[in-house]
């Protein structure tokens, strides 16, 4: 049976937007980078230092799910696509991501994520920017 449509809250101006890089690597600079465009915009960030990490040409380590677990944090933006997320699909428990339904955010490789978890978990996720994106005039309106 297909579960019933989960809608994540709606963040509010200073809310906490927590970082990950489930598919390829970013560089410190793309971080700050997008910490700097996230707070223009009135949000808070929250990372661990592994976002930064490296295995080949995937990110290093996989936060996903501590940022779903995580009460401090209210929404979840990939900084970044490339290929890499379709290996964490059975790392995720879909039973905890339902009990801490949260805005996650991201495209190209980030799909495999979004339509996974809104199948298993009825979730509705967000195909949108990641963290490297040109938060343009017209990306913004």
């Amino acid at each position: 049976m297909k579960p019933g449509r989960i809608f994540p809250k709606r963040l509010e101006q200073g809310a906490v937007i927590g970082l990950v890089t489930p598919g390829g690597p970013i560089t410190g600079e793309q971080l700050k980078d997008t910490v700097k465009k996230l707070a223009s915009m009135g949000y808070r960030t929250y990372y661990k230092p592994s976002v930064l990490s490296v295995y080949g040409y995937f990110a290093g380590t996989d936060e996903l799910m501590h940022m779903f677990t995580n009460k401090g944090v209210d929404a979840i933006i990939c900084v970044r696509g490339g290929y890499g997320s379709i290996r964490i699909l059975d790392l995720l428990d879909f039973d905890q991501i339902k009990a801490n339904p949260k805005i996650l955010v991201g495209y190209s490789d980030i799909t495999a994520l979004l339509v996974s978890i809104y199948d298993r978990t009825g979730l509705v996720c967000f195909h949108g920017p990641l963290g490297i994106t040109d938060f343009n005039d017209y990306m913004l309106k």
